[in-house]
């Protein structure tokens, strides 16, 4: 009652892909591949991404141990607490906690446990009802993903970072986490794996419309249309466990292009996968979380960004940024 009369679809067809595929990157940026090289160096070598502790190496070693681990567990502890704590201190790794950062101008993910969702006004809000005739439940429950990563105001300017509250909903003042962009959450075994799935459904829509109604004042504001590429960079993703199983997610807003109104949205799947196998699977489920990671925090951050410059630039009375009018025509069409 929750997902459907929102127009909130999930499609679990077996539809497979990499990440460097599903992102257009290159991988590791090795070429040949270098034997069990850690795959971190690809990512600390990069300037936007190289105030970020959190990339899994994925050598030999690391990954004999949490297959060992994610083992052990199965056949033996079968408890969710257990396997959530695996996943949370071997593959969902946090930022080190300081007061200060001088991190401004880089982005840096904020990994938060069990935070509240639930809407709390007009700048974090329940996505809108798209079939009136279905009977229908507000978001007014406890919405807790045991996993969530975001981005930080820290990678916004110290001028103008006081007026981005009046533009995107702030979560924990002080912290400023803003934008979320990866949804995590575990079961045990299958017996509530469709629960999981939508609890996912149900954080990550919330997330994406927020995240839409960013973009579309931007659009609004510069008055260029609601094209497809637009929309491009207003995406969403989710991870599940069941166990040591997992699966991959995006969630992407449905568009009326002519004019911009949302229509619901789609959750696929895009990848699966077990931690208890070889074949490569650990490696993908590895690979996964690096880049949605650096697309977190070079693609999604930047792009929140540049909305609420827009938006604080053509708003009356608002403070300067430090982009030009004509930069920001520019930022405008980003995809």
């Amino acid at each position: 009652m929750v997902l459907a009369p929102r127009g909130i679809h999930i499609d679990e067809e077996n539809f497979y892909v990499t990440a460097f595929y599903h992102f257009d990157t290159t991988p590791l940026g090795l070429t040949p591949p270098l034997e069990d090289t850690p795959r971190s160096l690809h990512y600390k070598t990069q300037d936007a991404l190289s105030e970020t502790k959190l990339w899994l190496d994925g050598t030999n070693n690391f990954i004999n141990n949490l297959k060992n681990e994610y083992t052990v567990l199965t056949f033996y502890w079968n408890s969710e607490a257990e396997f959530a704590d695996v996943g949370q201190q071997l593959l969902l790794l946090k930022e080190p906690r300081r007061m200060n950062r001088n991190t401004r101008g880089k982005f840096v993910p904020e990994r938060c446990l069990q935070e509240r969702l639930k809407p709390t006004g007009e700048l974090w809000v329940e996505p809108p009802i798209t079939q009136p005739n279905m009977p229908t439940r507000s978001y007014t429950f406890d919405i807790r993903p045991d996993c969530s990563y975001w981005v930080s105001l820290a990678g916004f300017s110290l001028k103008w970072s006081y007026a981005v509250e009046s533009i995107v909903s702030i979560h924990r003042d002080r912290q400023g986490l803003l934008c979320p962009y990866l949804t995590v959450e575990f079961k045990k075994d299958a017996s509530t794996m469709t629960n999981t799935i939508d609890q996912v459904a149900t954080a990550g829509s919330l997330a994406l419309y927020n995240r839409y109604l960013l973009r579309k004042e931007h659009l609004d504001k510069v008055g260029k249309g609601y094209t497809e590429k637009k929309w491009r960079v207003v995406r969403r993703y989710g991870l599940t466990f069941e166990g040591s199983k997992f699966k991959i997610w995006c969630i992407e807003p449905t568009i009326d292009y002519t004019n911009g109104t949302w229509h619901g949205c789609r959750m696929v799947k895009l990848s699966a996968g077990e931690c208890t196998v070889g074949g490569g699977s650990i490696e993908n489920l590895i690979d996964w979380l690096n880049e949605v990671h650096a697309w977190g925090l070079k693609v999604h951050g930047p792009a929140c960004m540049y909305d609420v410059k827009v938006v604080l630039l053509r708003s009356r009375g608002a403070p300067r940024t430090s982009l030009t009018e004509e930069e920001l025509e520019r930022l405008s069409s980003l995809e």
